[in-house]
């Protein structure tokens, strides 16, 4: 690649095969590919999950990958497709090296209720909605170890345990013209700290007054007294 970063890929046919023909075991890539070889075409989520397990989770070379998209693809361009390529493999221009895309992550963020997955994968519309993803023994086994993470949907970033908002945050932001305002005033009263370090110009009202922004503790202060004052 631009890069000319030296790997040694794998050209394992075996295991190429299972990805180009939907049998990997993972639902999310199965689905993925099926819809390929059958509509020719995929979406650009699933063009960048699919090329991050064939490079990250089975090590097989890109090149690969690459061929069976210019195959199969009705919107094939060379450029956008081997530059997408590289790029996802890390050996193109990519400021981020080693780019993962972690299937548990993206199947929680963009296909949660396993609807794709079950449109692709008939077997699986049994299932109930959250083991669509992570069937287990009621679907084929995977045929390689995930790189990263484990095989467990990974839960909302603002339901997990420590990042719930209190029963108090939660009732004050119910109010009209509360909620929003917590999370944009801690954003802009970090960056009014952060532009003013580097002297760069100011680009909101809250920024050009960091005073009148509240500070998180003060707003949590707020919300204890509007609500001990019912």
């Amino acid at each position: 690649g631009p890069r000319k970063v030296k790997t040694n890929w794998s050209q394992d046919q075996a295991l190429f095969d299972a990805w180009r023909d939907g049998h990997t075991g993972y639902p999310l890539i199965d689905a993925n590919m099926k819809e390929l070889m059958t509509t020719c075409f995929m979406s650009n989520r699933g063009r960048q999950i699919v090329c991050s397990f064939l490079v990250r989770d089975m090590g097989i070379d890109w090149r690969m990958g690459a061929e069976w998209f210019e195959t199969c693809l009705l919107d094939y361009d060379p450029c956008s497709n081997y530059g997408n390529w590289t790029y996802g493999a890390g050996v193109g221009n990519d400021p981020r090296e080693d780019r993962y895309f972690s299937i548990p992550k993206q199947a929680q963020n963009y296909d949660p209720d396993g609807e794709f997955v079950a449109y692709w994968l008939p077997q699986l519309r049994a299932l109930p909605k959250e083991k669509r993803h992570f069937p287990g023994m009621s679907y084929i086994k995977p045929i390689v170890a995930l790189k990263f993470g484990n095989t467990k949907p990974v839960s909302n970033r603002m339901t997990a345990p420590g990042n719930r908002r209190s029963a108090t945050e939660e009732k004050w932001m119910s109010r009209k013209g509360n909620r929003g305002f917590l999370h944009f005033s801690c954003f802009c009263y970090g960056f009014c700290k952060k532009a003013a370090r580097k002297g760069s110009i100011p680009l909101c009202g809250l920024a050009a007054s960091p005073e009148s922004v509240i500070p998180i503790h003060k707003q949590r202060r707020k919300m204890k007294n509007d609500l001990d004052a019912e």
